[in-house]
């Protein structure tokens, strides 16, 4: 589940996304010279991936780095996240996946700890601060949230130390922890390069690092004609990250990856692929339409407990071929 989002800054705005290719007139499957620079390989060359309401993902030539142009207005973007992560709806939906988050939290624990055994951790992006609440039984914790209202109840609810900003803004010391990660953050942020610049500037040497975001290689992606996937999520994630891509950028910012899976979870496949094709003919908003909702989402219940044993092993396949629809990567600062 991408959860995260870290607000972008007007000067990370300015600098990484002015000019976008949209403005340049490309039609779809055509390629230009003419645009920003891609915020990883520096290419100026890229080609229209997908068209989705006014926005376009770019491919770039160069190194294949998927990004959404035009960038929204600084206000829009700050709308857009007050609206959705600081919501009654968002909590809920939060809170209501706690139990199946704190499965996947202890895994990543576990997965750490076969690296660095004990010290200071620091999550950015840290939401309402489950993840945190878990590791400060063997950790000495930290979070970077940008929501008040998600900051706020890790702070006052679990007693857990959050900067309530960007990761930028928290001024920590040179080297100051042992571990960091980063939830479904990545994605969100307008100059990922800078951001990993300052996890490794406030990473210790040898100092580990660990990140999850949406994988746009997929089978999942993919299967769903990318437009229907659940985690495309545009414009709220300004990049579309792959496993090369990724390995990339954190070679870039001086970080050696020691491992990289991808991975979903099966009922999660199963919903974004069935959900993805459309069986209501009926006016949107209307009482047809939504009974046929409820029927259709019957329907896909009884279609995930038939197909959930057959497709278990053939899931193992494709996440070991790179094409889960999430990545998760552990990387050592060199």
């Amino acid at each position: 589940m991408a959860f995260r989002f870290v607000h972008p800054t007007p000067e990370d705005q300015f600098t990484a996304h002015t000019d976008g290719p949209l403005a340049t007139g490309l039609e779809p499957g055509s390629t230009g010279t003419d645009h920003q620079q891609c915020g990883l390989c520096g290419s100026t060359s890229g080609e229209n991936f997908l068209e989705i309401d006014d926005y376009r993902l770019i491919q770039c030539l160069g190194c294949g780095l998927i990004y959404t142009s035009p960038l929204p207005p600084n206000l829009a973007v700050e709308t857009m996240s007050t609206n959705l992560y600081d919501s009654d709806e968002y909590k809920n939906m939060y809170f209501q996946a706690r139990e199946r988050l704190s499965i996947r939290f202890k895994k990543t624990l576990n997965k750490i700890e076969q690296y660095k055994k004990k010290g200071r951790l620091l999550d950015v992006g840290c939401s309402y601060g489950f993840f945190l609440e878990m590791a400060r039984d063997r950790w000495e914790v930290l979070g970077v949230e940008t929501s008040q209202k998600c900051s706020r109840y890790a702070q006052d609810q679990l007693g857990i130390d959050v900067f309530t900003g960007h990761l930028s803004q928290a001024n920590f010391p040179d080297q100051h922890f042992d571990v960091i990660t980063m939830w479904d953050v990545l994605e969100h942020i307008p100059s990922p390069k800078s951001t990993l610049d300052e996890a490794a500037r406030v990473l210790k040497d040898q100092g580990l690092l660990f990140i999850q975001c949406p994988n746009i290689h997929s089978l999942m992606a993919r299967l769903t004609k990318y437009r229907h996937w659940a985690w495309l999520c545009v414009p709220d994630h300004l990049f579309q990250f792959s496993p090369g891509s990724l390995k990339m950028l954190l070679g870039r910012s001086d970080f050696e990856v020691l491992s990289i899976r991808t991975w979903e979870p099966l009922d999660e496949f199963l919903d974004n692929l069935l959900t993805g094709i459309n069986l209501n003919p009926f006016r949107p908003g209307s009482r047809p339409a939504h009974v046929c909702y409820l029927f259709t989402a019957s329907i896909i219940k009884a279609f995930q407990v038939v197909l959930s044993p057959l497709i278990w092993p053939l899931q193992r396949i494709w996440w070991s071929l790179g094409k889960g629809a999430l990545i998760q990567v552990y990387a050592q600062k060199k």
